[in-house]
């Protein structure tokens, strides 16, 4: 389900209710926040989607004919009320999409995690959501997130199992994201068995491409949290997220279908520091990346602070709200940058990414790897990088790191382009993006929602941009 006129967006772990817990042990606090005031918060801030986690989720096994009395009902009238549509957490779909051999097996068959057959699988599937598929603010469900190649063959039989059971179904099926570590640490493989000796771009690239084989999906997600910071302080940038983001659109083009992705919206600590605290300049440059590379459907860990947190420590000032669902900075930030998204939206859902480039100086400022990395493809065994088809050069006024994307409208035949001023946004730095457009006069200028057409001198044109702020060029 891709919004007619607006990019879908949601937050996980929007669901709270009168309890967090750390490490298993549970503290509670004076009142629910399972109430209509939470829920008119949640759609205030720009959110249009609600996803009903596991807090307050659905286990069609065992709780079959007692829908009304449950907490997955109050969240879907919640979010009904205020005029969202919603996707909940069910216990089985997850407890099958994580088996790691198929679930069609004759010999094996019990009813409930091996089947005779794709007619029983769907019965039994059909009976477990049935109740709540029925309400009318429910568009869909969830999945076991970030599986493991492994898990692909049951995922793929429970993702078309729901397609024959509703074909207008939205399933949150979230990946792994690119990470070159998970490919050099000792396991048995993420990505696919034989990762070691394909590398991390190859077999990451199989691993989506596994995916999309198995389930043929409406679209392809991960989950990617790209601004860290150590214990001394220092603040850094993951390598692979640009060329995560590259390979994930890249794909999604080749099969024709949208980009989804989980932005970083958390404080995260594990052994030590993790996840550095967002600032609005941080939530700009993850945003305006995104718009870049085409994502049509935009999440957020977290919007309350995890709920059940693990081992994993949150900063509940990082988030949108706190635990007790009082609005954090982010909440503000987000609220006007939604609003800028979607008014570009009615222009940008019409695009599709086709191609990037990064820009780098040689003194820019801050952590610079993640923009140095970048996917080659080879032809008649020379390195080929990709060519802008209506820009011929790319020039950065001062120190610092741009990404150019370039995008298509099909339909009308447009080519569109997205400059990023994606240096560090620790770093603070301005830039000035100068492209020389071919063949063209004039160019549409969408900055932070509003359009404005501007004369080019020569077929150039110059772009200031804070940092991490983008603008979306159409030349003509």
């Amino acid at each position: 389900m891709i919004l007619k006129d607006e990019f879908l967006i949601f937050g996980y772990h929007a669901t709270c209710t009168d309890w967090f817990a750390f490490k298993s042990e549970k503290t509670y606090l004076e009142k629910s926040n399972l109430t209509p005031e939470v829920f008119h918060d949640y759609k205030e801030a720009g959110f249009n989607v609600y996803f009903v986690s596991y807090i307050t989720g659905w286990d069609g096994d065992k709780c079959r004919g007692k829908f009304n009395e449950s907490l997955t009902k109050k969240s879907l009238d919640l979010a009904h009320a205020e005029g969202m549509k919603a996707f909940f957490f069910e216990e089985n779909l997850h407890r099958l999409s994580k088996n790691e051999e198929s679930l069609i097996n004759p010999e094996k068959a019990d009813g409930f995690t091996y089947f005779a057959s794709e007619k029983e699988l769907d019965d039994y599937i059909g009976a477990c959501i049935a109740e709540p598929m029925a309400h009318p603010a429910a568009i869909g469900v969830s999945t076991k997130d970030e599986p493991v190649w492994e898990m692909f063959t049951a995922y793929g039989e429970v993702y078309r199992s729901l397609k024959r059971l509703y074909p207008n179904i939205y399933i949150n099926a979230n990946l792994l994201p690119y990470s070159s570590e998970l490919v050099t640490r000792e396991h048995r493989g993420f990505y696919c068995p034989n990762e070691s000796e394909l590398g991390p771009v190859e077999a990451y690239r199989t691993y989506v491409r596994e995916f999309v084989k198995a389930t043929n999906p409406d679209f392809v997600q991960y989950d990617d949290y790209p601004i860290h910071e150590r214990d001394n302080g220092e603040k850094y940038l993951i390598n692979g997220h640009l060329v995560g983001a590259q390979m994930v659109a890249e794909i999604c083009k080749e099969k024709g279908v949208p980009f989804a992705k989980v932005f970083q919206a958390c404080q995260l600590f594990t052994s030590g520091k993790l996840c550095k605290k967002p600032t609005e300049r941080d939530m700009y440059w993850q945003m305006n990346i995104g718009m870049a590379m085409g994502i049509k459907i935009y999440s957020y860990w977290s919007y309350f602070p995890v709920v059940n947190a693990g081992g994993e420590r949150y900063d509940e000032t990082a988030c949108f709200v706190n635990k007790h669902a009082e609005k954090n900075p982010l909440w503000f930030w987000m609220q006007r940058i939604h609003a800028e998204m979607q008014k570009a939206a009615k222009t940008l859902l019409q695009f599709e990414f086709k191609g990037m480039k990064t820009y780098l100086t040689e003194d820019a400022p801050g952590d610079t790897n993640f923009a140095k990395e970048f996917i080659a493809e080879t032809e008649n065994g020379r390195i080929r990088s990709y060519e802008f088809e209506k820009v011929s050069d790319v020039k950065l006024k001062k120190a610092g790191v741009a990404l150019v994307t370039e995008l298509f409208d099909k339909e009308t035949g447009r080519y569109g382009y997205y400059l990023v001023n994606a240096t560090d946004p620790e770093m603070n730095e301005s830039q000035e993006i100068e492209v020389a457009f071919t063949g063209c006069e004039q160019a549409k200028v969408l900055y932070k929602g509003e359009e404005q057409t501007v004369r080019l001198c020569d077929g150039v044109g110059k772009f200031p941009l804070g940092c991490g702020q983008g603008v979306f060029v159409i030349p003509e």
